[in-house]
């Protein structure tokens, strides 16, 4: 599934992940993603992030999922002051999915992404939302999410809360 949004002067984010494309086990599989962000706050232009690891389902129920993630991807920052960042990231995450209704569902994603090419940096994105589904394809959807850099560009602040509003168009 992929998603995008952006309001006003707030940060834009966007990305996919694949759904599993190799099945190494009964719980286990193989995904691959990217990520594309913008946030004037952090005056970073561009973010691109490509990556890929390994999930592993810890609950799969009717109703509550949780899946375990490690893996790595490849960094790529473009700030305003014409100052480019590239660097190698080790991840580690997990996903949550609640139904608390029959057409509601939470959903909570934490993403670590622990730097390689500067030892001790780091970013953390965390996501909570829900999601009505209004019909097959589409979805009301409200999310909480927080964007921690550990290493922000000089005069900028570490952390971004962002609330989003929005439809979400399932394709099956």
């Amino acid at each position: 599934m992929a998603c995008m949004g952006y309001v006003g002067h707030f940060p834009i984010s966007g990305g996919a992940k694949t759904a599993p494309f190799l099945k190494t086990g009964r719980k286990t599989s193989v995904f691959g993603f990217t990520d594309l962000e913008f946030d004037e706050f952090q005056a970073l232009d561009l973010r691109v992030v490509a990556g890929g690891g390994l999930d592993y389902e810890l609950i799969r129920g009717e109703s509550t999922t949780l899946d375990l993630s490690a893996g790595g991807s490849i960094n790529k920052e473009f700030f305003s002051d014409n100052r480019t960042r590239e660097s190698g990231e080790a991840l580690l995450g997990q996903e949550l999915k609640q139904r608390l209704l029959k057409v509601t569902t939470l959903e909570e994603k934490l993403s670590v992404y622990a730097n390689l090419s500067e030892r001790g940096e780091y970013r953390v994105n965390l996501d909570v939302g829900t999601v009505t589904r209004l019909n097959r394809y589409l979805s009301f959807q409200l999310t909480i999410s927080n964007r921690y850099l550990s290493n922000p560009i000089a005069g900028k602040k570490k952390n971004d809360i962002l609330f989003t509003t929005g439809l979400r168009v399932t394709f099956d």
